[in-house]
């Protein structure tokens, strides 16, 4: 990866496969695979290679000619994504693998328990205590520390958004899978409190996606259209 970079070629699938390689050396040895992914964090480059001020020069030259060929249009390509950093590309080519299906996957295959309606029809008190936690408590402590950070001029709320959106944040943190899962194993010693604990997590984890996700969506839907910079100058201009 490193052999890569000083040769300026920055080419995500190369660095996956790299990556899987270094995992499965890593793992054969007898070594926790998890270091294979701290080394290729450590090696994957977060400076870009070129700067935005070239990228622009670029993109200044493509729009002032109308007879560019193949070869000229993968080069300008190539020197464009040169802007952006590999740690950001791989992120961004990663992402939704990681997101949607290596974590989920990761989350249900260790947390060794066998789902079944008694133990939501008859729920026991840690997994509703759990569970309770996760879905409310992050939404109103996320919510509340954020307002009262606020209001002491500690902090402001990102442009364009709102306290839903703030709301529908903290219901999204509610999603617990790889810590929770692993903090129970350290809270309880009984394998059928571990159980019930499991269950809660999982439970509010999907339950909190879901809350999020209508919150955010309905803070979105309510939210006025941003004013064009033409627009607001204009208006400005009448005013004054």
């Amino acid at each position: 990866i490193a052999a890569m970079h000083r040769v300026d070629v920055i080419y995500p699938p190369l660095i996956v496969i790299a990556a899987i390689a270094l995992w499965m050396v890593v793992y054969e040895s007898g070594v926790h695979a998890t270091i294979a992914g701290v080394i290729v964090g450590l090696l994957t480059p977060a400076r870009p290679i070129q700067t935005e001020l070239e990228a622009e020069e670029i993109v200044d030259v493509l729009e002032n000619r109308g007879d560019l060929r193949a070869d000229e249009v993968r080069a300008s390509a190539r020197l464009i994504g040169g802007s952006v950093s590999a740690c950001d590309r791989l992120i961004d080519a990663v992402h939704p693998w990681t997101s949607y299906l290596i974590v989920p996957v990761f989350a249900l295959g260790n947390a060794g328990i066998e789902l079944s309606g008694g133990a939501f029809t008859d729920p026991s008190d840690i997994l509703v205590g759990v569970g309770f936690a996760l879905v409310v408590g992050k939404l109103v402590g996320i919510t509340a520390f954020s307002w009262i950070a606020v209001r002491l001029g500690l902090g402001r709320l990102p442009d364009g958004a709102g306290w839903p959106h703030i709301i529908g944040v903290g219901a999204l943190a509610g999603i617990g899978f790889t810590v929770s899962l692993f903090i129970t194993g350290l809270a309880f010693d009984s394998a059928a409190l571990q159980d019930d604990a499991k269950i809660g997590v999982l439970a509010a984890s999907v339950t909190a996606a879901v809350l999020g996700a209508v919150l955010i969506g309905v803070a979105d839907r309510r939210r006025p259209d941003p004013v064009p910079d033409a627009e607001r100058i204009g208006q400005a201009g009448t005013s004054s």
